[in-house]
């Protein structure tokens, strides 16, 4: 499940509930290339960063809708090092959060 607000996020943040829940969850994130940064404020860019790449490229309706899944997870891919793996356990995370 999905770890939501811990209260250890870094300030940069705050506004920000579903790249909160991404920082908490990285480090947990089943992969094969993909290396989540050990440095708190790197961390949370990367958190920041797949926040961003969310909402501007996640399609209206994407839930549900697999060619628009499909566009979500090209647009997680690069940032997640290209690892598959990582990718789909972000996309299954960003998935379950109402923000997206």
């Amino acid at each position: 499940m999905a770890k939501k607000d811990c209260g250890g996020h870094p300030p940069k943040l705050n506004g920000y509930p579903g790249a909160v829940v991404l920082f908490n969850n990285l480090a947990d994130v089943p992969a094969t290339i993909f290396k989540c940064p050990a440095d708190i404020d790197e961390k949370a860019m990367l958190a920041l960063k797949l926040d961003l790449a969310m909402r501007e490229n996640a399609p209206a309706g994407w839930k549900g809708d697999d060619t628009r899944e499909k566009q979500v997870l090209n647009a997680l891919f690069p940032i997640m090092s290209r690892d598959r793996q990582a990718t789909e356990a972000v996309f299954a995370l960003i998935k379950h959060q109402p923000g997206y």
